[in-house]
């Protein structure tokens, strides 16, 4: 007598951890003519299958100019045949977050503003390393990583919103406008209906990877990556502006330097001066 089994669908097995079995048992019995008999049990032994999960490395890196990576953390892995799900999990890491599905998807986010990333120098790389858990449906766990490139992109640095001298530069004052209470025997100008001698004006700084140094007329308002422009918090002052005053007698430039008082937070950001 010989028989034949099939496994048709998998078991629910009682315990996880991949190595318990269980059986399926069908009773033998058998009879003569004459009323002897005998009783057995056929047993067939079903090995518990378990996940598999492998670790995994976005191809892509994060960057300022590609902020969000994707991908499935399961699409490499072995499911088993009791099918698996990832832990869901929003999860924070050196550079940004993670949101991790159960179905293995997930979406990285780059802080770019960062203070992890911010020290990163222009043009160089990190990585984010996160653990995840696969589960399959009688609670067998496999544990693997997620890899992802990190680098901080070197971006030069521009000044900008300034006129050359050739189309007339940026400012125009007259002296025809001065007073005469300027200085000790100093007389008015020609005009008889005086304008304001000071004018005003914005130009506009981009320092992607941070501001280190920064000056205006050989005068420093930013000295290693910090403002050396004197702080003001008095009422009617925006207490992250910085006042420096440079000139002679004939004119004095008042410059304010709008942003965070660390020159080095000022990253990604355009600063008017």
């Amino acid at each position: 007598m010989s028989y034949s089994y099939s496994l048709l669908d998998n078991e629910a097995h009682a315990n996880a951890g991949g190595n318990n079995s269980l059986f399926e048992d069908f009773a033998v019995t058998l009879v003569d003519s004459d009323g002897d008999t005998a009783n057995n049990t056929l047993s067939v032994q079903i090995v518990d299958d378990v996940p598999t999960a492998v670790n995994d490395v976005n191809l892509a890196t994060a960057s300022e100019n590609n902020l969000v990576l994707n991908g499935n953390v399961i699409s490499n892995d072995a499911q088993g045949a009791d099918g698996a799900v990832v832990t869901a999990a929003n999860l924070t890491g050196t550079y940004g977050s993670l949101v991790l599905n159960a179905n293995g998807t997930y979406t990285y986010t780059l802080a770019p503003l960062d203070p992890q990333f911010v020290a990163l120098p222009g043009g160089s790389t990190g990585s984010e390393v996160f653990t995840y858990t696969l589960t399959d449906a009688d609670g067998d766990v496999s544990t693997a990583t997620l890899t992802l490139a990190i680098k901080n992109d070197d971006d030069g640095v521009t000044i900008t919103n300034l006129t050359p001298k050739g189309e007339g530069g940026d400012a125009i004052v007259y002296e025809d406008d001065l007073l005469a209470n300027r200085g000790l025997n100093e007389s008015a100008g020609s005009d008889t209906s005086k304008d304001s001698t000071t004018v005003t004006g914005s130009l506009n700084i981009s320092a992607p990877d941070g501001v280190q140094t920064l000056s205006v007329g050989g005068i420093s308002l930013v000295s290693g990556g910090e403002s050396t422009a004197e702080h003001r918090d008095s009422v009617g002052q925006h207490p992250d502006h910085h006042r420096l005053r440079c000139g002679d007698r004939v004119g004095e430039l008042q410059l304010q330097l709008a942003g965070q008082r660390s020159a080095r937070q000022c990253r990604r950001q355009q600063q008017p001066v």
